[in-house]
């Protein structure tokens, strides 16, 4: 989600994932905040800081619509995601009020190994308003408030264990 509410966040998880290209090659990286695309080419092309700037003004300037976007990932990306796919998402889970596509969600994370959901809005506001992270929780693997760097490592430490 680079969505302007989770903006200062996702410049850092995509960073972190673009520096992950060289030890993982198949890693594919997309964005959305209404539509999701495939931005591994834009990082390619123009390297992170370049392709991270027009990452959030051509897809970042639209409302958040979780349904969408998951509706985009299963047209054009599906085949993406099997057994050996860990799906790590960051977002507020926030879809202004539109279908939260909880099938394609579901579906998604049966065909992957893992999903582990980064939210960076604290807990205390999951499920206020049009918050739909306790809808997608029961389908998560891991879902943790992810704030600071401290957070972030912490989570990512618990994740990794798992493939020790």
């Amino acid at each position: 989600d680079v969505s302007g509410s989770v903006s200062q966040y996702v410049r850092f998880l995509l960073m972190l994932l673009f520096s992950f290209r060289e030890a993982i090659p198949d890693i594919r990286t997309f964005a959305f905040s209404g539509r999701l695309e495939d931005v591994d080419e834009t990082f390619e092309q123009l390297g992170f800081t370049a392709g991270m700037d027009r990452i959030v003004k051509t897809i970042g300037m639209s409302s958040t619509d979780y349904g969408q976007a998951l509706s985009d990932l299963r047209v054009g990306h599906w085949g993406a995601i099997d057994r050996r796919s860990t799906i790590i998402m960051l977002g507020d889970g926030r879809s202004n009020y539109g279908d939260l596509r909880l099938d394609l969600f579901k579906e998604a994370a049966a065909r992957a190994k893992r999903v582990v959901w980064l939210c960076p809005e604290p807990q205390s506001l999951w499920g206020t308003g049009d918050s739909g992270i306790p809808r997608y929780k029961p389908h998560c693997s891991v879902l943790a408030e992810v704030s600071s760097l401290k957070d972030l490592e912490r989570t990512m430490d618990d994740v990794l264990s798992a493939y020790a």
